[in-house]
C-alpha cells in the first residue's frame, strides 16, 4: 500500500479547555530550566531528556536529575528517549551522535555514542549526526534501539551479549527529509514520520521501507505513536492530528498551534505542543494545565501506578494522575572522608589494605602502617635500600599476608605484615627506572609482582620457594607512554592504562598486550581497577571515570578536579584527586563525597573485609579516612584459629562460618583445622557461628565438625 490519502477533516476539541478527567493536570517542580524535548514511561515512572544532555527519573518524592551532561560528559543536548518493553532500561539519543542507555533500576549509564556503521564498499564510519528521535523493541539484554536523524536517515541496534551494539546499516525510509517521530509495535514492526508529510512502515524490522501515506497533507509531522497497524496517531503543525485505521488518513483538527507529541498506552490517547496545550481523551479535548511554555514530550501511563507527563521549555514539566508505584531509590549520600593524623609530612602517593590494617607510602621511603585502633605508625623510613628514594605505589598479596612497594631509581620492597619484616628487592635484573605502579597475584610466599614505569614498559616475577625473584623479560604494552596505572584479577589477567589514554589487557601473565581503548578520551589516564574482565574502571586527568563493560567505555563526570587514584570492592568504586575530590560510585550511581582537606589524594585503598575503613592519601602526608561501620562490624570480626592467617569467613551469607581458615575457599582443610582446633576460644565463644548440625547448643562438639564435612562434601 503507498499513499494513502486523506478521509474528511474532522474539527475535534477546539475551543475553550476543560478541566481534565479523574484529577488536573499539576505543575511539578523541574531540577532544570534547560528545555526537555521527550519523555517516556519506565518500571519506575517517568523519565524525561533534554538541553544540555539533562535525563530526568520521577521518584516518589519527585524529579531527580541522573545525567547533568549526557553519555558522553560533553553536554550534548538529548533529542529522543524510548524505554524496553519492561520499562527497565531507558535509550536517549540527540546531537553530535550521542546514545545511551540507562538502567533505571540500578543507575548504571552506558554510552553507545557515535554508533559505527558499515558502508557499501565495506568501510566503516561513526555516525555523529544529531538523532531527533528513539524507538525500542524487546525486553531488557536483547532489546533493539531505533533511531532517526534530520537527514530522513534510520538506523537500528541489537543489544549483544556483552554489553555492546551490533549496528545495521543507514537507510532511508523516505527521501532524506528531517525524520522526527518513530515508534515500533515490536521487533518487525515499526514507524517513521517526516517534515514531507509522510508516513513509512517496515514489516520487517526496518530492513526495507513502504510509503503510506499522507497524501494531501501540508504539515511537517512532529511525532508518531502506534497502538496497532491499524490505530496510528501522528502529530502535525498547525493544530492537527492524524489518525490512521489502516486505510485511511483522517486529520483531527484540536487547535491551531502545533502538536508536538502524541502518545499512546492501550486505549488512551495524549497529545501535547504549543502554549502549554494537552488533548486527551477519544475526542482530544484539550484539558487545562499550568503550562504556558511548549510541550515536546508526552508519556502516558499504562499501569496505574505512575502519572502522566508532558515536558517542555523552560523544564517544564505537567502532571496527571498520582505516583503510586515503587520508586527507584534515592542515589546514597556517600559517607563523608575525615582527616586523620599522620606520623609524616612527607607527601604519600599510595595505600592499600592488607588484612585487618591499611598501609601508605610515599616521599623519602616512607611506608605506614595503621593499626587495629587507627592509629598510623611509621614501620620502614628510608625505603627498602635505607637511600631515601621516593615510594610511587604498593599493593597487596591476596589474604593480605606481604605488601610489595617500589619507585625511583628501581627500588622495589617486600614488607611481611605479619612478622614486620623488610626484604629489598630493588632494581631486578638491573632495572633502575623509576617504577610507577605494582600490583600483586598470588597469595604470599608464591606471588607474582607486575610492574609499570615511565616508558610505558612492564615487568613481572614471581616468588620462588627459596624465597628469591624469577624475573621475565620486560614487555612495552603500549607505544611507550609514561604507564600509571596496573591491576591483576589473577596471575593472567591484567591491564595498565597510560597517558595516550590507552587501556591494554593482558590474558597470558603480560607476555602479550591487546588495546582494549579507549577510543576518544584525549586524556592521561592515572589508574586502573578492576572487579571483573567486564568491569574495569579507570581514572583520568580531567575529573572523568571511565567503565569498561567488557563491549564498549563509558564516561562519567567526576567535576573539574584531576584524578589520581581508583580502587574498588564488589559494592562500591572510590576514586581520589585534587583539591581533596573524592568521587564514589555506589549502589545508587555516582556521587561526591565531603572531606574536610583541599589537599591532592594521590592513593586510594577500599577494604573488602570490612574490617577497615576506606583509605585515601596524598600530599604533605594528608590522611582522611572513610566513616563506615568500622565499629558496627567489630563484633562479627573474630580471630584467627588455629594457626590460619586470616580469620573465619561466612562465605554463603547464612552466619554460619564455614571458611574455618579464612582463605575464602570451602575445603577439607577446613573441616581438619575445625577438628585440631576444637576448644579455641574463637570457635567455643560464638557457638552460634559453627553450629553446623542446628542443634542450638552453646557447646560446639564433633557433632558440629562432621555436619561441616558434610558441607564439603556437597560443595565438591
Amino acid at each position: 500500500m503507498t499513499g494513502a490519502g486523506l478521509a474528511g477533516t474532522a474539527l475535534v476539541g477546539q475551543g475553550v479547555p476543560v478541566s481534565a478527567e479523574d484529577g488536573d493536570w499539576t505543575a511539578i517542580e523541574s531540577p532544570t530550566e534547560e528545555t526537555l524535548h521527550d519523555a517516556v514511561q519506565t518500571s519506575r515512572g517517568p523519565f524525561a531528556v533534554g538541553g544540555s544532555g539533562y535525563a530526568l527519573l520521577r521518584r516518589d518524592d519527585g524529579w531527580d536529575a541522573v545525567l547533568e551532561r549526557g553519555p558522553t560528559t560533553e553536554s550534548n543536548p538529548l533529542r529522543g528517549v524510548g524505554a524496553t518493553d519492561d520499562g527497565e532500561q531507558v535509550w536517549f539519543a540527540g546531537g553530535s551522535g550521542v546514545v545511551g542507555r540507562y538502567n533505571v533500576e540500578d543507575d548504571q549509564l552506558t554510552d553507545h555514542s557515535a554508533p559505527e556503521v558499515e558502508q557499501e564498499d565495506g568501510s566503516t564510519s561513526r555516525k555523529t549526526s544529531t538523532w531527533e528521535a528513539v524507538a525500542v523493541a524487546g525486553e531488557t539484554g536483547s532489546e533493539t534501539v531505533h533511531l532517526v536523524n534530520g537527514s530522513g536517515e534510520y538506523l537500528n541496534g541489537q543489544l549483544t551479549e556483552e554489553g555492546g551494539v551490533d549496528w545495521g546499516q543507514v537507510i532511508k525510509p523516505g527521501g532524506g527529509s528531517s525524520a522526527l517521530g518513530i515508534d515500533f509495535l515490536d521487533d518487525d514492526t515499526g514507524y517513521v514520520c517526516d517534515t514531507t508529510s509522510q508516513v513509512y512502515e517496515t514489516t520487517d524490522g526496518g530492513e526495507s521501507w513502504e510509503t503510506i501515506g499522507i497524501d494531501g497533507a501540508g504539515e511537517a509531522l512532529q511525532d508518531i505513536a502506534a497502538a496497532s497497524s491499524d490505530e496510528i496517531n501522528v502529530a502535525a503543525e498547525d493544530g492537527i492530528i492524524y489518525r490512521y485505521d489502516g486505510v485511511n488518513w483522517t486529520p483531527e483538527t484540536v487547535g491551531e498551534a502545533t502538536v508536538h507529541t502524541v502518545d499512546r498506552a492501550g486505549d488512551r490517547q495524549l497529545a501535547a505542543g504549543a502554549e502549554g496545550a494537552v488533548y486527551e481523551g477519544d475526542d482530544w479535548t484539550r484539558v487545562d494545565t499550568p503550562a504556558e511554555n511548549t510541550l515536546f514530550g508526552a508519556a502516558l501511563d499504562d499501569t496505574g501506578l505512575y502519572p502522566d507527563a508532558a515536558v517542555g521549555e523552560g523544564g517544564d514539566i505537567v502532571e496527571h494522575g498520582e505516583y503510586d508505584g515503587e520508586s527507584a531509590a534515592d542515589p546514597e549520600e556517600p559517607a563523608p572522608w575525615n582527616q586523620v593524623d599522620s606520623p609524616v609530612e612527607e607527601t604519600l602517593h599510595d595505600t592499600v589494605h592488607a588484612a585487618d590494617r591499611g598501609y601508605a607510602v610515599g616521599g623519602e621511603g616512607y611506608v605506614l602502617e595503621r593499626d587495629d585502633t587507627g592509629t598510623w605508625t611509621v614501620v620502614v623510613q628510608r625505603g627498602p635500600t635505607a637511600e631515601g628514594n621516593v615510594l610511587n605505589s604498593v599493593d597487596a598479596t591476596e589474604l593480605g599476608g606481604g605488601i610489595w612497594f617500589a619507585g625511583g631509581s628501581g627500588v622495589l620492597g617486600e614488607y611481611d605484615t605479619v612478622e614486620g619484616q623488610l626484604t629489598d628487592h630493588s632494581a631486578p635484573e638491573g632495572k633502575t627506572s623509576t617504577w610507577e605502579a605494582v600490583a600483586v597475584s598470588g597469595a604470599a610466599g608464591e606471588e607474582t609482582v607486575h610492574l609499570v614505569n615511565g616508558s610505558g614498559e612492564y615487568f613481572s616475577g614471581t616468588k620462588q620457594s627459596d624465597g628469591s625473584m624469577e624475573w621475565g623479560e620486560v614487555v612495552e604494552p603500549g607505544s611507550g607512554s609514561s604507564a600509571l596505572g596496573i591491576d591483576f584479577l589473577d596471575d593472567d589477567t591484567g591491564y595498565v592504562c597510560d597517558t595516550t589514554s590507552q587501556v591494554y589487557e593482558t590474558t597470558d601473565g603480560g607476555e602479550s598486550w591487546e588495546t582494549i581503548g579507549i577510543d576518544g578520551a584525549s586524556v592521561g589516564l592515572t589508574d586502573v581497577t578492576v572487579r571483573s574482565a567486564d568491569e574495569i574502571y579507570v581514572a583520568g586527568g580531567d575529573g572523568s571515570v571511565f567503565r569498561y563493560n567488557g563491549a564498549v567505555w563509558t564516561k562519567h563526570w567526576a567535576g573539574d578536579s584531576e584524578l589520581n587514584a581508583i580502587d574498588n570492592t564488589d559494592e562500591e568504586v572510590v576514586t581520589a584527586g585534587a583539591e581533596g575530590t573524592v568521587f564514589e560510585r555506589t549502589s545508587r550511581g555516582w556521587a561526591t563525597a565531603d572531606t574536610d582537606v583541599e589537599s591532592t589524594l594521590l592513593g586510594v585503598s577500599l577494604d573488602d573485609t570490612g574490617l577497615a575503613p576506606g583509605i585515601a592519601v596524598g600530599t604533605d602526608g594528608t590522611i582522611v579516612e572513610q566513616d563506615s561501620d568500622e565499629d558496627e562490624n567489630a563484633d562479627d570480626v573474630l580471630e584467627p584459629i588455629g594457626d590460619a592467617d586470616a580469620p573465619p569467613q561466612d562465605l554463603t551469607g547464612d552466619g554460619l562460618y564455614e571458611d574455618i581458615n579464612g582463605d575464602g575457599e570451602l575445603t577439607e582443610a577446613d573441616t581438619q583445622l575445625f577438628y585440631d582446633y576444637l576448644d579455641d576460644p574463637t570457635i567455643q565463644e560464638n557457638p552460634e557461628k559453627f553450629d553446623f548440625n542446628g542443634d542450638g547448643e552453646d557447646e560446639i562438639d564433633l557433632l558440629d565438625v562432621q555436619a561441616h564435612y558434610q558441607l564439603v562434601e556437597e560443595d565438591e
